[in-house]
Parts: structure tokens; C-alpha cells; sequence
């Protein structure tokens, strides 16, 4: 009895041996998809809105260099007023894509950021949560085969010299 619960414990240690390598993978993992966040995808995110700020600020020169020209049209008397209406709309729609550019910049420095590092932090905090769980089961495990081993060792009666037991 005592060598197949022996038999049984060892695959209860090789489970427990493989759940914290998982757990420690995991562990891993989590730390590199909080750098992967920090050097990449927020770098990226963040060098597109800049871009399109860019982009935004030169439709809003452009656009306000059109009005400007067209109010110098208009003042000669070749441009109609509903013309320089249009122009003024251009200016507007490029000042509104140049604000809401600006304003995701903000959301994405100031919220999305810290959102996102909170959630990678309670990540790496959970596996190694998990890690030192599954680091205590193992050694609870190792503990109780040594023991079933210990008794199975103490099962053994040796005699001092030989012969036989009457």
C-alpha cells in the first residue's frame, strides 16, 4: 500500500513540478508584455497621434492660408461670399481634427497609460502570486513523498547476522 501510494505521490510532485514551471513562465510573461507595452505599442500609439497632429497642423495652415487668400479675392470683388463660407468651414474642420488629434495625445498620455500599467502590474503580481502558491505546493508535496518514503524505509527490518527468523 505504502509503495503505491509512493507511486502516487510521485505524479502529484511531477504535476506540482510542472505547475510552477507554468507559473514561473507566466510570471515571465507578464513582465514582458508590460515592457513590450511600455518600448512598443504605446511608443507606437503614440508616434501615429503625433503624426497626425502633424499632418492636422499643416491642413490647418493650408486651410487658414486659403481664407486669407480668398478674403483678399473676395475684398476685389472676384470671389462670392458663400466661397470664403466654404474656406471658413475648411478652417474649422482643420482646427477640429488638430483638437481631437491633440486630445486622444492627451487621453493616451495621461489615462490609457496608466490604465494599461496598472492592469500589466496586477498581472505580474498575480503570477507571482501564483508562482509562490505553486512553489508551496510542491514543497508540501516533496515533504509528504519523503514522508510516505520515510515510512517505507522503516518497513524494512534488517538482521544482524544471517539466517532465519523462527
Amino acid at each position: 500500500a505504502l509503495d503505491q501510494e509512493a507511486k502516487t505521490q510521485r505524479i502529484a510532485v511531477s504535476v506540482a513540478e510542472s505547475t510552477v514551471i507554468s507559473s514561473r513562465a507566466a510570471v515571465e510573461k507578464a513582465m514582458i508584455s508590460k515592457q513590450e507595452y511600455l518600448e512598443g505599442t504605446y511608443l507606437t500609439e503614440r508616434q501615429v497621434i503625433l503624426s497626425e497632429i502633424s499632418v492636422a497642423q499643416q491642413n490647418l495652415r493650408k486651410a487658414e492660408l486659403a481664407l486669407q487668400s480668398a478674403e483678399r479675392l473676395a475684398a476685389k470683388g472676384t470671389l462670392k461670399p458663400l466661397q470664403i463660407e466654404a474656406e471658413q468651414f475648411a478652417v474649422q474642420n482643420a482646427k477640429s481634427t488638430l483638437e481631437s488629434a491633440q486630445g486622444r495625445l492627451k487621453v493616451l498620455d495621461d489615462l490609457t497609460k496608466q490604465k494599461m500599467l496598472v492592469q500589466l502590474e496586477s498581472d505580474i503580481n498575480t503570477a507571482k502570486a501564483k508562482l509562490e502558491s505553486d512553489e508551496t505546493s510542491l514543497m508540501e508535496e516533496r515533504d509528504k513523498l519523503a514522508e510516505i518514503q520515510g515510512q517505507i524505509d522503516a518497513c524494512s527490518i534488517k538482521a544482524p547476522a544471517d539466517g532465519q527468523v523462527v
